[in-house]
This record gives structure tokens, sequence and C-alpha cells, in this order.
């Protein structure tokens, strides 16, 4: 009885301290994710079983049609091209219309749709007498389960003015691109787990050797360790170029291109049915020549409780042109086996015997006479589109081109319209005021180069010298639903950058609008966007947005 008394003693005068003491164990247990922390496996997420961002249709079960209203007012009566780039998740079929909004129509075009990953570009040609002010896109059966994405609607009017020569019109050229194409893979193994990614400033990667040009993007199989808030901080997948002899493994090139993503926000948006990720990675590079692709931690507070884990294969032979690797701090270390990778090309369009861009249009202006039209995405892609570049790459969360302000850093076009060229245009503005100012230059060989007038006009200024992609950046792609429409109006929701209030009012914004009657018999104009060291700014990064080159041409 003592002994009990004892105790009661005991547990009614420290009854307070032990609460505290349990409060604080259970405290420290949560902040350490012992009871909070998830682990989203690769094989719980097969067959689509995870959760994934996905983009709202235009035309769907629930909305079967899709208006883009006025685009016809006020038209004079004559003949138009309409253009713009759609994509399906599920065979069916599309209309397109002139519509009244008391329901009168005129059929434009109906076409089966196939399933496909990426944007395809399609046009209509026709007469219009004014009475019709919208377009309609309408899914013939509307339960037939197919969401339809629509972007980029863009009318012109043509410089016709007979049936005869509508009907000599030949048909619009578009840059498609196929970025299903494998490059290069590991995807028979991924048993084993690179665990690493849970210590400060590492990077896990992958040696590659490439067998083809471009690289358009590259899937992954990774874990996902995370807390209740994994937070916002940004994991950065890079491209670079490698130095690896079997043994020693080292990068010895800027990033070529990079994605940044973040666990707590849009990671999830780039997870497959197989349950891997595909990371869109787009730029140029070089048959037979190695590569790195690497996964940065440096800006994530990474713990035991938030981390990635890749997987692979533990086997050396797995993948015999390369190798896992490892750095922490300025060393690297070549780890035996290899990621589950595969690296995707871009295959592109030809038009007389030479690349069309991605972002290009070649088209019929009616009396022998035609046009070439480019306009950066603001996507990846961009990157692929260059011809050469130094010192550049493609920034995610800016949607941007950028460059390094270092002598020799530039980044070049070529447009190849396929028939002699008679005048041309630049349009561009300066990525961020504040940011160093940009050298111009177009050439008609790739020789000798004419620098492009700007001027400056104001804008909000961003002094700032801090990272592009900084960690309160969002690295979201552009919004599939974005579209514009209206004569000659690109569609300029994909490749703006928001300039932020950081800087000072009134700084000045470089820009450029530039048009020239030209004399030459050249096929091609190369256009050059290089580092001013003469700059009055002296900041990192250099780069322009909202870029817009065209070329008139006298068909053959």
């Amino acid at each position: 009885m003592n002994d009990m008394g004892t105790m009661r003693q005991f547990l009614k005068e420290y009854t307070r301290h032990i609460l505290a003491v349990i409060v604080l164990v259970l405290a420290f247990s949560i902040s350490q994710g012992l009871f909070t922390t998830q682990t989203i496996k690769t094989e719980d997420c097969t067959s689509g079983k995870c959760a994934k961002v996905a983009d709202v249709p235009n035309l769907s079960d629930e909305n079967p049609f899709y208006y883009v209203d006025d685009i016809l007012k006020d038209r004079n009566a004559g003949y138009y091209r309409l253009t713009y780039q759609l994509k399906t998740d599920k065979e069916t079929h599309v209309a397109v219309k002139m519509a009244t909004y008391s329901e009168k129509d005129q059929g434009l075009q109906d076409f089966d749709l196939a399933p496909s990953g990426e944007y395809r570009n399609k046009e209509i040609l026709f007469q219009v007498d004014g009475t019709y002010p919208n377009v309609v896109f309408e899914k013939n059966d509307p339960k037939d389960g197919a969401g339809v994405f629509i972007k980029s609607v863009k009318l012109s009017q043509l410089g016709i003015s007979s049936d005869a020569e509508f009907a000599a019109l030949l048909p619009t050229v578009f840059g498609n691109v196929d970025t299903t194409l494998v490059d290069q893979s590991e995807t028979k193994d991924s048993s084993y787990e690179f665990p690493w990614l849970k210590s400060p400033k590492t990077v896990i990667g992958q040696v590659f050797k490439a067998d083809s040009d471009y690289l358009s993007g590259v899937s992954l199989k990774m874990n996902i360790v995370k807390g209740l808030d994994p937070g916002s901080r940004e994991y950065s997948l890079f491209l670079k170029e490698a130095d690896y002899d079997g043994v020693n493994v080292d990068d010895i090139s800027s990033a070529i291109a990079e994605v940044r993503f973040s666990v707590g926000s849009d990671l999830d948006k780039y997870r497959q049915d197989d349950g891997s990720f595909r990371f869109p990675l787009y730029g140029p590079i070089e048959k037979g020549k190695l590569y790195m692709i690497g996964i940065d931690n440096s800006k994530v507070d990474v713990s035991d409780s938030n981390h990635l884990v890749l997987l692979g294969s533990k086997k050396e032979s797995a993948y015999s042109d390369g190798s896992a690797f490892m750095k922490q701090g300025k060393n690297f270390y070549k780890i035996d086996g290899d990621l589950f990778f595969a690296t995707y090309g871009a295959g592109f369009e030809e038009y007389d015997g030479q690349k069309l861009l991605s972002g290009a249009s070649i088209e019929d202006s009616g009396k022998r006479k035609g046009m070439y039209a480019y306009a950066t995405s603001g996507t990846f892609m961009d990157m692929a589109d260059l011809d050469s570049s130094k010192g550049a790459s493609f920034d995610s969360s800016k949607k941007i081109i950028i460059g390094s302000s270092k002598p020799g850093s530039e980044y070049v076009y070529r447009f190849h319209a396929g028939h002699p060229i008679f005048a041309i245009s630049f349009q561009a503005e300066q990525a961020r005021a504040g940011w160093n100012s940009v050298k111009a230059y177009y050439s008609f060989d790739n020789l000798n180069w004419q620098e492009i007038p700007s001027a400056e006009v104001a804008g909000i200024g961003d002094q700032s010298d801090t990272d592009v992609s900084s960690e309160d950046d969002s690295s979201q792609e552009p919004d599939s639903s974005d579209q514009s429409a209206g004569d000659s109006q690109a569609d300029d929701t994909d490749n703006s950058v928001s300039d932020t209030a950081s800087g000072t009012a009134g700084a000045q914004l470089q820009e450029f609008d530039f048009a020239s009657q030209v004399s030459t018999s050249s096929k091609d104009v190369y256009l050059k966007i290089a580092y001013d060291p003469d700059s009055p700014q002296k900041s990192k990064y250099f780069g322009l947005k909202n870029l817009k080159f065209t070329a008139g041409f006298n068909r053959k």
C-alpha cells in the first residue's frame, strides 16, 4: 500500500512534467517524419493508379462545343486562312463550322482525330461573306469520352481575289515534330535503389552516348519520400556534355537544358501510366558524344523524410556506353550500375530537303508569293529549334532561352524558306529590364552579319542578379487551353514572361521591331542573338521573349 501511495503521490506531483515530455517526443517524432512520412513507389503508380495533374480539354462530354467568338466579326468579304493546333486523348470526330449567335452555321471541315500526346497543326482555307462572326469546334459524338485540346487559333486574310487563285493555293506546311523517338535507354532493370539524394547538395545522374542530334525528353523511375508538407523548393534536372573514360566522370559544359520541379507542387504532372516520370528536356546534342542527365537537390531541404530515390540497375553492364554517377560538392564519383532511363529524340518535318523548325510555317499567299513565319513557343522545343548555341539554355520557369553574360555567348537560328527571299521582319523584346542587353544580327550565309537595330522603351526593372529560376518561381508548362484569335495574332500566352515588380519602375527595356526589303537569291536567313559586352546593365543573363520572324519569298 505504501508503494501504491508513493506512486499516486509521484504521479500527482509530476503529471504536468510527464505530459510535457510526451508532447516534446511526439513533436520531435512528427518533425522527423516518423508518423507522417509517405513513400510513393513507382510500382504503386502503374496503370494510372496515382493521381496525375490533368489539363482541362476544350471539348469534352460535358462541353462538346468550343466557340471562338467574333473572330470573323466586321470582316470584309474575301478569302481567309484559319490555322489552329489540337490533340485528343481518345479517338473522336471533330467538325469545324462558321456560326452565328442564332445557331445558324456553315460547315468548314470535319475529320477523324486519332489520340496523340502532341499538338498537330491544321488549316482551313475558305471564302466568307461576313455573315458568320464565330468559329465553333464540335465533337460529332458528344458522349464518346474524348477530351480535345485546342490552341493557337489564328485567322489571316489571303491576298487573292478570284476563285481561280483560290483553287491554285498550296497547303500550308507546318513544323510538326515527333518527340516519341527513343534515343538511348536502360529500361530492363529498375530493381536497385540509388538513395543518396537524401544528402544535401547532391547530384545523382546518368552518363549516356547520344544516338541522335536532338534531345526532347527523359524518362526516369523514382520513389518519392515526403512528409505532410514537402515544400515548394525545386529540384533541378539538367542536361550537360560529359567527360567519361570508363572510370572518371565530369561535366564539361554549362547546362544545355534544364527543368525545375517541386515534389510539393508540380511533379505529378510528369507522371506516366507505367509509374515513371517523363520530363521535357529539349536541346541540340551531337550523335556519338557523351552527355549526362542529373537531378540536383541543392535548393531542396532534404532529409530522411523528404527526398527522391532514383531506381535502376546495380549491374555494371546494364548500359555499356555510360554509367550512373554522383556529385557532392565539386567532386564526381562513378557509381556501379545505371539508372533506369530513356532519352527521346526529335523528328523534324522537312521542307525543300531541310529541317523545318517546330515553330515555323510556310504559307502560300497567292500570286506566286509566300511567307515563312516563325515564333517561339515558350516551351523546351524552342531549344531544339536552334541551329547552334554557346552558353545558352532554356529556363522552364521563365519559358525563354537565356544566355550567360560572357564573351562568346550566343544562339543562332537558321530559317529555311525554300524559295528566294525578298523581305524579312523581326520582332522581340528584352526578357527583363535590367538584364544584359543583347546584340541581334542577320545573315544569308552564316558568315557576313548585319546588325539589327533596337530601341529602348520604358519597362519594369529587375536589377537582381539571383538565379534565373528562383526558389519562388513556378516551373509550370504553358496551359494547354491557352488560345488566341484574330487577324495575324500569334499565341503569345505560351511564350510570355511576367516581369516582377521587384525592380526599378521606369527602367529601359530593349525592343526590336525591324522590317526590310532585301535583294538576295538565298533561301536561308540566319538570326544570331548574342551577348552585348557594351551593355550598360551588367547582369548575369541576357535573353529575348516573344521572338517572331517572317520572310516573304517568291515561289519558283
